[in-house]
């Protein structure tokens, strides 16, 4: 393939990362090779326990090293195909996706309070989708959508198809993977599992956002993108065209999580307080 640029690897604020590699570059087999690596060196913190609590832990980690590659490879082919020069990728990439995964999977706040008489409190995961028959689905579905968020999402949602053929090629892949080894449920898809727990996030916002808001496909993306990345410290950038959404999901993630206070969903009263500031920008 010809279409190998070199990596971006710039300092971060260490708030940004859990893993700092000094790797001078990657090309062609040398990505898969280091994550393979990353993984078997247990430098990822917290990724050897979830693997053990999930089924199959050999033959899960060999699809996280082969869907990170793969992935990160796709998408350049994707981006050289429709000449998407602001989309970049770096060694951090693998990262951050694991990172996500990390925290998805262990993620739990309360959803009902212990009053009356209900005695006991439940517990959810809010980013994934609650209705999973098997727990172990919701290693599956972590997994998913830290991909997405990681690659998928970087991608334009426009008429050049490459979330589809993205998504054709999870799907055909990674996906079937995952349902083989009960990690996913059987007829399960990339872009099933994703928009499951956008929806599951969003289905808690009822009684904050007002009415007249249209829960958007766009709309939803950036608000769950702008959640995880406050509790994850991951840096995220919204991109598009105006109306897509931007803004307004930054102001709806703002108005959610609001502390222990006010009368936002039980759910968003459990995760981290968002303090935001906005700065109005200028062409100097």
């Amino acid at each position: 393939d010809s279409y190998l640029p070199a990596f971006v690897v710039q300092p971060t604020p260490q708030c940004l990362e859990f893993f700092v590699t000094s790797h001078e570059g990657l090309r062609g087999n040398a990505e898969h090779v280091f994550i393979e690596e990353l993984l078997n060196g247990s430098q990822v913190k917290g990724l050897s326990d979830v693997l053990q609590r999930s089924n199959h832990a050999i033959r899960f980690q060999q699809i996280i090293v082969n869907t990170l590659s793969s992935s990160a490879t796709l998408v350049r082919k994707l981006c050289k195909r429709s000449n998407l020069q602001r989309v970049h990728l770096s060694i951090r990439d693998p990262l951050r996706a694991l990172k996500l995964f990390i925290w998805l999977v262990d993620i739990k706040v309360i959803s009902v309070r212990a009053s009356g008489k209900n005695k006991t409190e439940k517990y959810v995961n809010p980013f994934l989708n609650d209705n999973m028959e098997d727990d172990q689905h919701y290693f599956g579905s972590a997994f998913v959508v830290s991909i997405a968020l990681a690659y998928w999402c970087r991608l334009p949602s426009d008429s050049s198809k490459n979330r589809e053929d993205f998504a054709l090629s999870a799907n055909n892949s990674f996906i079937q993977d995952l349902i083989t080894i009960n990690l996913l449920p059987q007829g399960s898809t990339f872009e099933q599992v994703f928009t499951s727990c956008l929806n599951q996030l969003w289905s808690y916002t009822t009684q904050t956002i007002p009415r007249g808001i249209v829960g958007t496909a766009c709309l939803k993306e950036a608000f769950f993108a702008i959640i995880v990345a406050v509790h994850t410290q991951t840096a995220v950038l919204l991109t598009g065209p105006p109306g897509c959404g931007k803004t307004l999901s930054l102001l709806l993630a703002s108005s959610c999580l609001v502390g222990p206070v006010g009368d936002t969903h039980v759910v968003f009263q459990h995760l981290s307080q968002m303090v935001c500031k906005m700065f109005q920008c200028n062409e100097t």
